[in-house]
């Protein structure tokens, strides 16, 4: 349920929640002069910490986050899926609307500069995800050689 906040309520809870900052969204909604620091005055983070306070704003920044927290969310085999894409994509198949591109320029002499999503970065998050990186489990045994020797020193008659 949409809680009924006046517009500058509203564009702070907006802004708090892409920045996590409350001084910079209390600033930036309620349009306050930064000092000649370019920061914007101490007043702001007490003004805006008591207005994170207020119960319709923090209804507010709960919903934003809701909503956001939905709309960014892969299943698992989406997540694994787009970072084997990462992976296995040559850079020259990489457009400029590519869920890849980063970066995408297309200089005067006609060659095209493509930054793309971290391939190093991808697969350590892969090997992450899959757990792949987990050491692999061997059984261990001992001949009866052993097994009686650490009998004989523990005292006991068997292991």
């Amino acid at each position: 349920m949409k809680m009924i906040l006046n517009p500058r309520q509203a564009k702070f809870a907006e802004l708090y929640v892409a920045s996590g900052n409350a001084t910079r969204a209390y600033g930036e909604a309620y349009d306050v002069a930064k000092t000649e620091e370019g920061n914007f005055p101490g007043w702001c983070a007490t003004d805006g910490n008591r207005l994170l306070r207020n119960e319709k704003v923090q209804a507010e920044v709960e919903r934003i986050k809701g909503e956001n927290q939905a709309l960014a969310s892969l299943s698992r085999e989406e997540t694994l899926d787009y970072l084997v894409s990462v992976i296995t994509t040559p850079v020259g198949e990489i457009g400029p609307d590519s869920a890849l591109c980063e970066e995408y320029e297309v200089k005067p002499d006609g060659t095209v500069k493509v930054k793309c999503v971290s391939k190093l970065g991808a697969v350590k998050e892969l090997v992450r995800l899959t757990g792949m990186a987990a050491p692999e489990k061997k059984e261990v045994s001992f001949d009866s050689e052993v097994t009686a020797m650490l009998a004989g020193i523990m005292g006991a008659k068997e292991l």
